[in-house]
């Protein structure tokens, strides 16, 4: 006689960020409470700021390492993609500085990105800010502007923040960039900070790439035909060294925590079926899913299990079948 048995998974241990330098590090977000996506550049406007939010672990779009992107299926990539919201809804979120150092600013090409140099290794980097543009670039209450002389053609971000609190609107304005100097915003002069501290407001979720060609006056325009979702790319950088090229930047999840994850688990049991007291052992595949996962599934290292257990259940008795590591599939 053969007796319907119902596998369920006891326990799974998620392969996590790695271990951290540092326990307090956690990327997060100021969400642009009053933006709208087409309308993010209108100085009119007040760009109302919630407290900072820990980015969703389901909305990660793109794993660092091997991937597919487009037609290339060897494509290797060199950070984290991170989402606060879908689509276009997160441009102009303002990203979290995640240690305390001096600016790195890079703007004046069509890619742009900010870092922060820590002095003592733990040195990481934001892509994708603003948008692919030649000059001066507002994204809600960030502002991309040109520096006054004795620097003028050097950029830095004034940063015009509003947060609500007991009802009562905050207006704060701030710059910070690698140059020190001096900057005009609103009719006033404010001075450029070249330091920041962890927690420090940096700069807006954006569109930003490069790899494109245009022609002048605007060399920029065909990085914006081809447009991709917004989103803000991390970077982790070796040993003082700045560079993005793939080559040299290496796995931020080394040093980053994130917001722990529930998982949806199926079975795959095609073609299977157990039988009692059965005499050999046959597998059972466990396909872990982040439930409302966005950004395409590209996202893989918390859906790696460390190890899992399972257990076969009948209407009298539970029983232990197998336990598997460093592995999706387990034996029954």
């Amino acid at each position: 006689m053969k007796n319907k048995l119902t596998i369920i998974i006891l326990f799974m241990s998620v392969y996590g960020f790695a271990q951290q330098l540092n326990p307090i590090n956690f990327f997060k977000y100021r969400k642009c409470i009053t933006c709208d996506k087409y309308l993010d550049e209108d100085p009119n406007q007040l760009y109302i700021y919630g407290d900072p939010t820990i980015f969703p672990t389901e909305k990660i779009a793109s794993d660092y390492g091997p991937r597919v992107l487009d037609d290339d299926p060897y494509d290797w990539h060199g950070g984290v993609d991170y989402n606060s919201d879908g689509g276009d809804n997160d441009k102009g979120d303002i990203l979290i500085s995640m240690a305390s150092g001096d600016v790195i600013l890079k703007a004046k090409g069509c890619y742009k990105w900010i870092a922060v140099d820590d002095n003592n290794g733990l040195d990481f980097g934001y892509g994708h800010i603003f948008k692919s543009s030649g000059g001066e670039i507002q994204s809600a209450g960030m502002y991309l502007m040109l520096m006054k002389s004795p620097n003028a053609g050097e950029f830095c971000i004034v940063q015009k923040l509003t947060t609500v609190a007991n009802g009562i609107n905050k207006t704060t304005i701030k710059a910070i960039g690698e140059i020190p100097g001096k900057v005009e915003f609103e009719g006033t002069e404010y001075t450029v900070n070249t330091n920041i501290n962890l927690g420090d407001n940096l700069a807006p979720i954006g569109t930003s790439i490069g790899n494109c060609k245009g022609s002048q006056p605007d060399p920029c325009s065909s990085c914006r035909s081809q447009h991709i979702s917004a989103h803000a790319h991390l970077y982790s950088f070796p040993n003082n060294n700045f560079s993005i090229a793939d080559n040299n930047t290496k796995n931020p999840l080394e040093f980053v925590n994130h917001d722990i994850p529930s998982f949806d688990v199926d079975f795959n049991s095609s073609n299977f079926q157990l039988e009692y007291p059965g005499s050999t052992k046959s597998s059972i595949k466990i396909a872990p899913a982040l439930p409302n996962e966005s950004g395409g599934g590209g996202y893989k290292t918390v859906n790696k299990m460390d190890d899992s257990s399972t257990v076969a259940e009948n209407a009298t008795q539970d029983i232990v079948i197998e336990e598997t590591k460093n592995d999706d599939t387990t034996e029954a």
